[in-house]
This record gives structure tokens, C-alpha cells and sequence, in this order.
């Protein structure tokens, strides 16, 4: 739901930044859910470039195959 949430905002050109503290929750959560076979399975997009400078949540984001637009 974080990702979709996300999606929808990004696309509307209001990227969400998730809070800090939610950071280490939500990377487990994307790292149980965005594995190799879930990719094998087309369920979602392979891992995205991020940024040298990418957020926290833009980070988790590529790993969930999500590309923030800059």
C-alpha cells in the first residue's frame, strides 16, 4: 500500500517522503515482498538506478522497482 500511496503521489508531482522512523520497517517490508522471485514472476519491476544523492524513501522505492522522476 506504501508503494501505491507513493506511486499516486509521485505521479500527481507530490512525491511523499516517508518519516524517518518508519524507515527500518519498511525495509523489511519491501525486502520480504521485492525478491528475485517475485521479479522472476513479473509481480513487480527489477531493482531501479537511484541517485547518489536519493532519499531514504527514494532508495526503498527502487528496490520496490520504482523510478522517482528528478
Amino acid at each position: 500500500a506504501l508503494c501505491h500511496a507513493w506511486d499516486l503521489a509521485t505521479s500527481i508531482g507530490h512525491p511523499i517522503e516517508f518519516p524517518p522512523e518508519m524507515i527500518p520497517t519498511i525495509s523489511l517490508v519491501v525486502a520480504a515482498t521485492c525478491t528475485d522471485a517475485a521479479r522472476d514472476h513479473d509481480l513487480i519491476k527489477p531493482v531501479a538506478p537511484t541517485a547518489p544523492d536519493a532519499s531514504d524513501t527514494e532508495r526503498l522505492m527502487a528496490a520496490a522497482g520504482r523510478t522517482a522522476p528528478r
